[in-house]
């Protein structure tokens, strides 16, 4: 075996460029890395680690061993029922991103507002991108701080495929070949360990001088992704490549920190000088100078938090550590009300006969000897039994917990006691004024996310093979029917801007069988804030059944209207049945009018004579 303090030389050999990266790489992440490890006052003098961790103590009802046998280990999970209380809160509203045109007079800016949310509503479709959203708000509430990279992936795998099985003999006959997994946009929740901002007083992701992730993965995966790096051949797993001023030469060391298994990864972006680089192992993957590999140019990274420090800090509270404190006075309550209890139920005995020791004397209906003379008195100076006040106290802070959290009416528990009309409204109107402020974070969130998605759509699309060509099913097409709508992503000739656009929104869009084809340029959505604009509002989620009487009632309001399209108006509602239009609405036969439903010209009597006839 290896000694871990013996330096071996490593065949890694950078040059003057790539050792000068390194050292330069390696001296901001050591930069990151001592602000993180600082202790600050918003962590009650605890480094951010110290924070995390404390954190998920908090949320999992973690419960330190005992000091005594007898005495109660007790973690009463009120913080982690609150937790989850605000989390079901939070989702029970759909909070999605919302692309609106600059100019709604614009056919242009309407038109392009469409493309962008069928492609949105595509890509995120793709990847169950729901799923990651209720990871990254899980993340939020108990850390206090939530990251979502957006991130191109090709994952390919080597797979072998069955040509022909002897069940008799059970041989298996096969070919090699490759299985492409996935390739398109992908978010992922980052882990807030994994990250290193250049600067923790500067709240804004993207006003950072620069970021750092460090991840631990292990080799196989490490190699599927970076394999056909020209570097890759220097990492090995367990150990780092580094710089020995000593020696003048790069040695290998193994790590004390990881298993042998794993490779430290190392992504860097800086974006005033437009770079990105890995490090994997100590060992520079990437060209010296090599630039973000987005067209945005921004960190790929969105970024909020459950609730501010101060303005000017860049990582969040938490509602862990919100209620640490009645969580620690709760928890000792409790075990001073069950130790008491215990102590009456097995007091202390003094004696001078010590053959009568032990707890299992104390049975009932046992009959234990003891000796002639001997004295068994019960110690009598402590407290007995749980008062009214340790009660009060309990309710307080449960109370309190309630005031700074969700109240278990609101999250869908029954209350003791009989609560009035005016309690609990005031209860649901404080858990609205608290996940308000979190409402409006994680609104800032999606619609970072969603800026960056757009973007790398119309960045990445047009370059992958197979999505150049994609098909957007059940979408509401040009001529108001629901169809498929297929976008093409093509470089047209050379037209002024106004030309293009009618081009691909008027010439080259068609309607035909129920398909609508879109041809783009890519060119075009460089500029795409001058005619979409991005916003999120939470919408309360509404079950189907409420959907169709409230598309019935609108269907009943709008008929007889002449001012209102009948076609449309009965399409309205064959969708929110979630039935076929195509084969439910008979094309050119106009709806029936409703008996007892007043025309608009009947509304308001006959007509008046406006003021010039009356002159």
């Amino acid at each position: 075996m290896l000694d871990k303090n013996e330096k071996i030389a490593s065949n890694y050999s950078p040059s003057v460029e790539e050792s000068e990266k390194l050292g330069l790489l390696s001296k901001l992440f050591e930069e990151a890395r001592s602000q993180r490890e600082k202790s600050y006052r918003f962590f009650e003098n605890r480094s951010f680690e110290s924070f995390i961790q404390k954190n998920k103590d908090n949320f999992n009802s973690y419960t330190a061993p005992r000091n005594k046998s007898w005495k109660a280990r007790v973690f009463k999970p009120l913080t982690h029922n609150r937790t989850i209380a605000v989390i079901a809160q939070t989702l029970s509203s759909i909070i999605k991103p919302q692309f609106i045109a600059q100019n709604m007079d614009q056919k242009v800016d309407r038109e392009m507002t469409r493309v962008v949310d069928d492609l949105y509503g595509y890509s995120t479709d793709r990847e169950r991108f729901e799923k990651k959203f209720v990871n990254g708000i899980v993340n939020g509430c108990i850390e206090g701080t939530i990251h979502i990279l957006d991130e191109y992936r090709n994952d390919i795998r080597t797979v072998k495929d069955i040509t022909s099985i002897d069940y008799e003999t059970g041989e298996v006959k096969f070919n090699e070949g490759v299985r492409k997994d996935f390739e398109g946009l992908s978010a992922e929740v980052i882990p807030n360990l994994e990250m290193y901002p250049g600067n923790v007083y500067v709240f804004e992701i993207q006003d950072q001088p620069y970021i750092f992730r460090r991840r631990l993965v292990d080799y196989q995966t490490a190699a599927c992704q970076y394999q056909k790096y020209k570097n890759w051949e220097y990492v090995q797993a367990g150990r780092t490549v580094y710089y020995d001023s000593e020696l003048d030469t790069f040695i290998e060391k193994e790590e004390d920190d990881y298993d042998n298994n794993l490779v430290e990864i190392l992504e860097y972006w800086c974006r005033q000088d437009d770079e990105y680089h890995v490090v994997i192992g100590g060992v520079l993957m990437t060209q010296v100078d090599n630039p973000i590999p987005y067209d945005h140019k921004m960190y790929p990274i969105a970024k909020t938090v459950y609730e501010p420090f101060d303005i000017q800090f860049y990582w969040g509270n938490s509602i862990s550590n919100k209620l640490r404190y009645e969580q620690g006075i709760l928890n000792t309550v409790y075990k001073m009300m069950i130790d008491k209890t215990y102590l009456s139920i097995f007091p202390p005995i003094l004696t001078n006969d010590t053959s009568v020791l032990g707890e299992d004397v104390i049975v009932p209906g046992k009959m234990t000897p003891i000796k002639s003379g001997s004295e068994i008195n019960p110690m009598q100076y402590y407290a007995q039994g749980v008062s009214q006040s340790q009660i009060a106290m309990v309710q307080m802070l449960e109370n309190s917990m309630d005031g700074s959290s969700v109240n278990p009416t609101t999250a869908g528990q029954p209350v003791s006691g009989n609560a009035t009309a005016t309690e609990v409204l005031n209860m649901e109107r404080n858990a609205k004024v608290i996940l308000g402020l979190f409402g409006i974070f994680v609104s800032f969130l999606v619609e970072d996310f969603a800026r960056l998605r757009v973007q790398n759509i119309l960045s990445f699309y047009p370059e992958i093979e197979d999505m150049k060509r994609i098909t957007v099913s059940n979408r509401e097409l040009g001529d108001g029917t629901v169809g498929d709508r297929v976008f093409e992503f093509d470089n047209l000739e050379e037209m002024t801007p106004q030309m293009k656009m009618e081009k691909e929104f008027e010439m080259l869009a068609s309607v035909d069988n129920g398909e609508e084809l879109v041809v783009l340029d890519k060119d075009d959505f460089r500029n795409l804030d001058v005619f979409v604009k991005i916003v999120a509002n939470p919408e309360p989620r509404v079950s189907d059944a409420l959907q169709q009487l409230e598309a019935r009632n609108k269907y009943v309001t709008y008929a007889n209207n002449q001012l209102i399209d009948q076609m449309e108006n009965t399409r309205q509602l064959v969708r929110a049945y979630g039935d076929d239009e195509s084969k439910i609405i008979k094309e050119g036969v106009a709806p029936a009018p409703i008996e007892g439903q007043v025309l608009p010209s009947q509304q308001f009597g006959p007509p008046q004579p406006n003021v010039s006839e009356l002159l």
